[in-house]
């Protein structure tokens, strides 16, 4: 492995990234097949600006078979970020990490009761793209804001105007993390889930905070005549998120007003059908307010990282195994 530390945070990075090439160009010279930059050497580098860090993680050189990809193939690794050093990913980073990762797989529709492999095979989108692993990551931190908008109407206790950790105090560290506490607070909140209003008041707020996420992030709203006009060329999806525009950053009103209008002017019939209304269902235009309403939904089984149980199952049994043999 390599560790960089220069005075410059550009520096730091174009040393790492001549590094890389290094790496590369001697295995080459060698005559080895370089199939996985996995089996190449890690590279650190020190990095205390945010944004020289984020660039660095969003670096990538498209291959022809992989162009559909927005990951970072250079697999650089900075450290030393000030904003990063005292955060909330970083102090609970496993947890942060494990219910990211059931965010994605509950955003790829992955069964909570999934097999194992299923499971598995799941996850590469969501260790291979930045996106996909910021993305959600903003909505495991987002869960203590969701029940805090939940009510705690149990019978059997003082009622509150939203769910708060078991024994909670200020100076309590494992607020959050202490899994009696989680699963009590789980079952709160799927209890809650009973009241159809207060899902949809969850629904703007959810909606709200991934609009404020993407414009954090330097997203732009696209009209609904420019997301049919993109979707209409056949513009690739990695072609938006370069130019960073999105049809789903407005109100929530206006997302069904979105879907009616690509269901009315998308010229590929195939596509066209998968946003048509859901004559069964009371608002027969949700299709983009449906994702938003499920990840409400899923927020007990995310807090609970239901989908790592059957890994970690099988993974204690090859460990009990492995000691019996």
């Amino acid at each position: 492995f390599f560790v960089v530390a220069a005075q410059d945070c550009v520096d730091g990075l174009n040393t790492a990234k001549r590094l890389r090439e290094w790496s590369i160009r001697k295995e080459v010279q060698k005559g080895n097949s370089i199939t996985s930059t996995a089996a190449l050497p890690i590279i650190a580098f020190y990095c205390s600006n945010d944004t020289v860090a984020h660039l660095s993680r969003s670096i990538s050189v498209q291959s022809i078979d992989s162009g559909g990809s927005w990951y970072n193939n250079y697999r650089l690794i900075p450290f030393g970020m000030k904003s990063e050093l005292y955060n909330y990913n970083n102090l609970l980073s496993h947890i942060m990490d494990e219910i990211s990762s059931c965010v994605d797989l509950q955003y790829s529709r992955v069964a909570p009761d999934a097999k194992a492999d299923i499971v598995i095979n799941g996850l590469r989108t969501f260790y291979s793209r930045v996106y996909s692993r910021d993305s959600s990551l903003a909505v495991a931190l987002s869960i203590p804001y969701r029940l805090f908008h939940m009510p705690d109407n149990d019978s059997g206790e003082a009622k509150s105007d939203h769910i708060v950790p078991r024994g909670w105090s200020i100076m309590n560290g494992n607020a959050y993390t202490d899994l009696q506490s989680i699963r009590l607070m789980a079952e709160k909140f799927k209890r809650g889930l009973k009241d159809e209003s207060t899902i949809e008041q969850l629904l703007v707020y959810e909606h709200a905070r991934w609009c404020r996420y993407m414009l954090s992030r330097g997203w732009v709203k696209a009209n609904p005549s420019e997301t049919i006009s993109y979707m209409n060329s056949g513009n690739p999806k990695q072609q938006l998120f370069i130019a960073s525009m999105h049809g789903c950053i407005c109100s929530v009103e206006d997302l069904s007003l979105l879907q009616q209008e690509i269901h009315r002017h998308l010229k590929d019939e195939e596509r066209k059908e998968k946003y048509a209304p859901d004559a069964e269902k009371s608002d027969a235009w949700d299709f983009f307010t449906a994702m938003d309403k499920s990840s409400i939904i899923s927020t007990p089984d995310l807090m609970l990282r239901t989908w790592l149980q059957r890994i970690r199952v099988n993974t204690n049994q090859m460990q009990q195994s492995m000691e019996e043999i």
